[in-house]
Parts: structure tokens; C-alpha cells; sequence
């Protein structure tokens, strides 16, 4: 190993601790709204309103409100945002890293680009992808910045408490990895669970998992 040693580890959220399909969201508010999946795809993500949510731009209601007022339809907040958050499944293969850091003493968080919808259905499943394992969770709507901006990093390096070459991050784009690399990080790009543990080795934290 070179370099100081590891003190943290952040992992993103999406296609890193839980997998999501955004298709399934479109589909399910297609049928809360009787609209077809590609207009609800364009309303939401195309028009760049889910965007601003996970900025935290826009609270639930006004994310609710924008997309009603945008397809002429009807429906109720609470069954908009669930429709679409029912779209996320527990990466459960990462389950053995993380409790193996646990069982090394080593803190962990989450640094992701979210919304508060999509936080608060995961928290609602109770996976331990999302639970009492980790120490923080620093949310893009909660900071108002997103990855890979500089200032989620720092306000992330605050939040661990320790020097930024002493945290260690992964996660699926190859973007947010470089703009952790920028800030200073050991960040890795996750591509599957035995490359992750390669990773964090050479990092020199060796994990038995």
C-alpha cells in the first residue's frame, strides 16, 4: 500500500448498493396516470424535473405539481412518488464487504446523487444496504450539490472527519470516481464485488469476505 491509510469508506447508492431500473418507475406511473411510458419518461427524466428533485430544487409536492401540470393528469402526491421509487432491489453480493468493515472497526456512509422519495422507500424496506451499518449519509437533495461537484466531496470529507486521501469511495460512473479523485479521494470504479475487494486491498484495507 502507498499513501496514508484508509479511515472511511464512502459507496454510492444506485447500481452500487442497490440495483434500480428506471424503466419499472415509468411503467408504474403509465398505470397510476393512464398515460403511455415514453411521455412519463420525457416528463420526469427528459425535461430534467427528476434532475432538480434529486438537487433538491423542488420538495415533494412541488415535484408532484410540475409533473401533473406537464401531462394534464390527476393524481396524489404520495402515489406518484411511490410509483416511482418501487423500482430498487438490494445489491445483496455487497452485503459480506460491508460487514466486513463493520467487524474491522471501519466507519462507513453513503454518497449519493438522490431524491427524498427514493431515500425514504429504501429506508422503508429495511435492507441492510441501507441501515444501522452505516455511520452517514450524505444525499445530493440534503446538500444541494451533486456529484461530481466539488462541494459534495468537501461537504462529504467533513462528515467523515477525517483527511480526504484517507477516505476511500466507489461507484458506478466513471465521472463521480474522478471527481472524487480531484477532491483528493482514493476512489475506485465498482464494476462487481470481487473488483471492489481487489480494490479496497490494494488500499490496504484486506477484507475476509
Amino acid at each position: 500500500m502507498s499513501g496514508p491509510a484508509i479511515e472511511y469508506v464512502f459507496f454510492d447508492l444506485g447500481n452500487v448498493l442497490v440495483h434500480f431500473d428506471a424503466a419499472i418507475a415509468c411503467r408504474n406511473i403509465a398505470a397510476l396516470v393512464e398515460r403511455d411510458e415514453r411521455q412519463v419518461f420525457e416528463a420526469l427524466y427528459g425535461s430534467g424535473l427528476e434532475l432538480g428533485y434529486e438537487r433538491g430544487e423542488l420538495d415533494d409536492e412541488g415535484l408532484a405539481e410540475a409533473f401533473r401540470r406537464s401531462l394534464g393528469v390527476r393524481c396524489e402526491t404520495a402515489d406518484l412518488l411511490r410509483a416511482m421509487s418501487d423500482m430498487f432491489t438490494p445489491n445483496t453480493a455487497i452485503e459480506p464487504v460491508i460487514a466486513s468493515l463493520e467487524a474491522a472497526d471501519v466507519p462507513a456512509g453513503i454518497l449519493s446523487n438522490t431524491c427524498a422519495a427514493h431515500w425514504q422507500w429504501i429506508l422503508s424496506r429495511r435492507w441492510p444496504v441501507a441501515q444501522s451499518w452505516f455511520r452517514d449519509a450524505v444525499l445530493s437533495y440534503e446538500i444541494m450539490h451533486m456529484k461530481p461537484e466539488p462541494e459534495i466531496y468537501r461537504a462529504a470529507a467533513e462528515v467523515a472527519g477525517v483527511p480526504p486521501e484517507s477516505i476511500f469511495f466507489t461507484d458506478d460512473r466513471p465521472e463521480n470516481v474522478a471527481g472524487a479523485r480531484r477532491a483528493g479521494w482514493r476512489a475506485e470504479l465498482f464494476v462487481d464485488v470481487p473488483r471492489l475487494t481487489r480494490s479496497l486491498a490494494e488500499a490496504g484495507l484486506s477484507l475476509f469476505v
